[in-house]
């Protein structure tokens, strides 16, 4: 099934679930618990849900699918949207985005769970010091 530009992606993560209504996002999100959102950016007017992406709940996985290579140069502030997003994962151009990749991606381990859980508590407007980063770290290691 062809994704529209914001789609869930909830367990059992079998098939991806077009939001045909921008105003529910939110709300679907918060109701299905471990949901991940996919945005795909060549899907329409990225502007109109570039806010609802970028305040998604906390803990809410971004999969963000970019535009063609070609209509991404026409478009240098697309970068800079997906960086101010933060997404879990960012993938090149694809129609049918395979959920079987996207799955694979939510089951990926950090490469350093201390960096992403403080970057995660700085996201969310959370100071955290050099002892907390340190305390964290330990934690994890």
């Amino acid at each position: 099934m062809r994704p529209g530009a914001l789609s869930l992606f909830a367990p059992p993560y079998r098939w991806l679930e077009s939001v045909t209504d921008p105003t529910t996002f939110s709300g679907c999100l918060r109701s299905n618990p471990g949901a991940a959102a996919l945005w795909s950016l060549e899907a329409g007017d990225w502007g109109s849900t570039f806010e609802l992406v970028r305040r998604r709940p906390g803990g809410v996985a971004l999969i963000v699918v970019l535009p063609r290579a070609e209509d991404a140069a026409e478009d240098r502030e697309v970068l800079r949207v997906v960086e101010l997003c933060r997404p879990h994962s960012i993938l090149p151009h694809h129609p049918e985005p395979n959920t079987d990749d996207l799955r694979s991606l939510l089951r990926r381990s950090p490469d350093d769970l201390a960096i992403e859980v403080t970057d995660y508590l700085a996201w969310r407007g959370i100071v955290v010091d050099g002892d907390t980063r340190r305390l964290i770290r330990r934690t994890i290691d």
